[in-house]
């Protein structure tokens, strides 16, 4: 890890605005989680949820033509995603593709304001969070609640205690009500956004700048080995849970099928899809060579712009406010200024 001194020159006009922001964004989706890991920002993972819906409303903000914008910014943001990262998850994919084509059609509807941002940002959220757990359920299929619920319900009679029957719907609700709350407060945050970067572009017009390089490739490994840990972690508890239906049958069948989708999934559905995802983003390379060319080139300075972030907002103890402050810092530092 290395250290070094960054000027940065300020630039009051941007004429590339909506190219800046989807870089941004295409950034966000393709390699920022692996800093974020490395930087040790907190709530990286539900924090990467709220970024899309931040840039999509700044896209908004700046535009005339918002659903064309914002589409357009989003086939970029997937291409780029195909280019950078070919080894994302389908359901990534999927996640841009909703995000964008939400905020699209609310932002051309209703305009941005400060209802039409929260919404974006509960409706984005709660899919996030809905579809972490559909894809379990498609995995390990409905026995997953099932197990669940013997499981609890085997402790309930044991401990006489209630609160171990409900807790399983205790925790699924909770989970889906994190993640709305995060949503409205980053509508919120992008509803604000826009007067706030500019705000801060004059205040670190003044400051001196120190970054530091961060390595992240062995952290890209640590994330699929958390993976890893999550489904095998899941898988032996189903089978623990499934034992008190002393059915071995069914514990078979789970094992069974959770093997059969999950090889269909690795090798057929992944492949298919990233395969023909391959083939549209050549047909259309062509058509959009020089707004892809653009967003690569600035990606190595979106990278360092994080770094740059980390240095300003590490100091902050309290980790929603720093997180907060990490993006303000990020889009100011990469829309108003250069790094040399």
């Amino acid at each position: 890890m290395s250290t070094e001194k960054t000027t940065l020159t300020y630039r009051p006009n941007i004429p590339d605005l909506i190219t800046k922001v989807t870089a941004l964004w295409a950034f966000s989706e393709s390699g920022l989680g692996g800093i974020l890991h490395a930087i040790r920002l907190p709530f990286s993972g539900i924090f990467l949820g709220s970024i899309s819906v931040i840039l999509i409303t700044f896209l908004a903000y700046n535009s005339q033509n918002k659903w064309k914008t914002i589409i357009q910014a989003m086939l970029l943001v997937i291409m780029l995603k195909v280019l950078i990262s070919p080894h994302s998850p389908v359901m990534a994919y999927v996640a841009v593709a909703f995000q964008g084509i939400l905020g699209a059609a609310i932002y051309s509807m209703f305009g941005v304001n400060k209802v039409s941002t929260v919404c974006l940002g509960m409706i984005a959220l709660f899919e996030s969070a809905f579809q972490k757990i559909l894809t379990l359920t498609i995995i390990f299929g409905v026995q997953l609640w099932e197990a669940i619920s013997n499981f609890f319900g085997e402790l309930t009679q044991r401990f006489e205690l209630a609160l171990f029957e409900d807790l399983p719907w205790i925790v699924l609700i909770s989970y889906g009500l994190l993640y709305v709350l995060v949503g409205i407060t980053a509508g919120i945050f992008a509803y604000k956004l826009p007067k706030n970067i500019q705000k801060e572009a004059q205040i670190l017009r003044q400051k001196d700048f120190m970054t530091v390089d961060v390595e992240t490739v062995s952290l890209v490994k640590r994330k699929r080995l958390k993976k890893v840990f999550l489904f095998s972690g899941i898988g032996l508890f189903i089978i623990m849970a499934l034992l008190f239906t002393e059915n071995q049958k069914t514990i078979w069948y789970v094992l069974l099928r959770t093997l059969t989708v999950l090889l269909v999934f690795l090798f057929v559905i992944s492949p298919l899809v990233k395969f023909l995802l391959k083939i549209w983003v050549s047909n259309r390379r062509t058509n959009m060579e020089s707004s892809l060319t653009t967003i690569i080139s600035e990606m190595p300075q979106l990278r360092k712009n994080t770094v740059i972030a980390n240095a300003l907002s590490n100091r902050i103890k309290n980790p929603i406010t720093r997180a907060k402050r990490f993006l303000v810092y990020w889009i100011t530092i990469s829309l108003y200024f250069e790094a040399s």
